[in-house]
């Protein structure tokens, strides 16, 4: 969109140029003049568009936390893998892989309102995500993946906030994240630290 605007800004002034010399009969060294300074703002362009991209697109990093199980209240441990690879500043593609440690008996509401005690045991997760950076290091992401249980899997949404916080070199961050995690069975929240590695 900027090439479009610098390219049509280059044009119209060519015409101005054109203009101003057959009124004034002057050498056409205005037009000259009218490039150079319209060339001068489409490499400062470009210059912003490179310098939008990060310095390292890839984040791994190790999720360590817990999650509450609603509506039974249990709390699991939770331990996990993320990958993000981010296109610029706003915007980030990855995925997410999560285990919920450890098995316990929940009551689940039924459609027909009957409660019926369901033994549920240690769950993966892996959510293909997209993460977007709402305010300096404040990040969201959302993601629709499987919950893979003992019995049958899931589908899951998962929706997160997150914010990023750099150790003294930059390759290393901590990001405290709080999520919902959302099933036709069960919900839960879901809380901890991941510690990344930018490369």
């Amino acid at each position: 969109m900027t090439k479009i605007i610098v390219i049509a800004s280059l044009w119209h002034n060519v015409i101005l140029c054109h203009q101003l010399n057959l009124l004034l009969m002057k050498p056409s060294w205005l037009i000259l003049i009218m490039y150079i300074t319209n060339l001068s703002a489409f490499g400062q362009n470009i210059h912003n568009e490179v310098s939008n991209k990060p310095k390292y697109p890839n984040t791994a990093s190790l999720f360590v936390g817990s999650t509450i199980i609603h509506p039974s209240g249990f709390n699991l441990p939770t331990i996990g893998l993320e990958f993000i690879h981010e296109v610029n500043h706003y915007v980030g593609f990855g995925i997410m892989g999560e285990v919920e440690v450890g098995s316990h008996i929940i009551q689940v509401n039924r459609y027909n309102g009957i409660k019926t005690e369901v033994e549920r045991h240690s769950a993966a997760l892996l959510i293909p995500s997209v993460f977007l950076n709402v305010y300096k290091e404040l990040i969201i992401s959302v993601g629709y993946g499987v919950e893979f249980e003992k019995t049958k899997n899931l589908g899951l949404f998962k929706t997160s906030i997150e914010y990023k916080l750099y150790l003294q070199n930059d390759r290393f961050i901590i990001l405290p994240t709080l999520s919902w995690d959302y099933t036709t069975h069960f919900q839960g929240w879901v809380y901890g630290v991941n510690f990344g590695y930018n490369f």
